[in-house]
């Protein structure tokens, strides 16, 4: 294994708070170039500990621009049993505005990206225009593969946001779309969501597979949704 072919990383689960383990992922970040990568896997930058580590995100941000190979992004961890929204935190929500556009508008961000896997917030800061862009950091119709984890506090205050008006799905092109619903912390039941934004963001014609997973159960309002 070498820097210069590797291809695939993982780094997921829920970072503790040992600030040497924050101190040698920052170095991570900030040291360490794969000209070969294509598929990200960096979970572990939903820990609930990074909330207030600008720092690292910062670092996290750039070696995640300077890779444009990638075709495949993961921002969003592993969740255990029973968790909910006090215990991940979305990586792209925390990135400032103005930092974000600065450092992924210089050159084209992740040219080659097709497959996404994030929190409601993280596709909010980069499928949609941000304030002062008359244009999304990434355009929806790129990507292919989409995975979206729902937490309780993401689903009534971005509802509106995706499913206002008239407008066509967001994710016109997508041919696979994964959802997991983290039902216990969810307000919103599963169909209504699905109903609602979920119909704007990517259920379309197009998509071939449909992937859901949750905490709970869901046998009745899936058997709803296929019937």
């Amino acid at each position: 294994m070498s820097q210069s072919t590797l291809t695939n990383i993982t780094i997921d689960g829920q970072l503790q708070s040992s600030e040497d383990g924050l101190l040698a992922l920052a170095q991570f970040f900030r040291e360490l170039r794969f000209p070969s990568l294509k598929a990200l896997n960096l979970g572990i930058l939903s820990s609930q500990i990074l909330q207030d580590r600008g720092d690292l995100d910062t670092e996290a941000l750039r070696f995640i621009a300077e890779h444009r190979a990638l075709t495949h992004l993961w921002v969003c961890g592993r969740q255990p049993h029973g968790s909910s929204a006090s215990t991940s935190s979305s990586f792209f929500e925390r990135i400032p505005e103005d930092f974000l556009v600065a450092a992924t508008t210089a050159v084209p961000f992740l040219p080659n990206l097709s497959s996404f896997n994030g929190f409601i917030p993280d596709l909010a800061k980069l499928f949609l225009p941000l304030p002062g862009l008359n244009k999304p950091i990434l355009p929806p119709s790129r990507i292919a593969h989409l995975s979206i984890t729902l937490r309780g506090t993401d689903e009534p205050s971005y509802l509106t946001t995706f499913g206002a008006g008239d407008r066509p799905p967001l994710f016109n092109n997508l041919t696979f779309f994964h959802l997991d619903f983290l039902l216990r912390a969810s307000p919103v039941s599963f169909v209504e969501w699905l109903q609602g934004a979920g119909q704007h963001l990517c259920i379309t014609k197009d998509v071939k597979e449909l992937s859901i997973s949750s905490v709970d159960a869901l046998d009745a309002e899936v058997r709803l949704l296929l019937s």
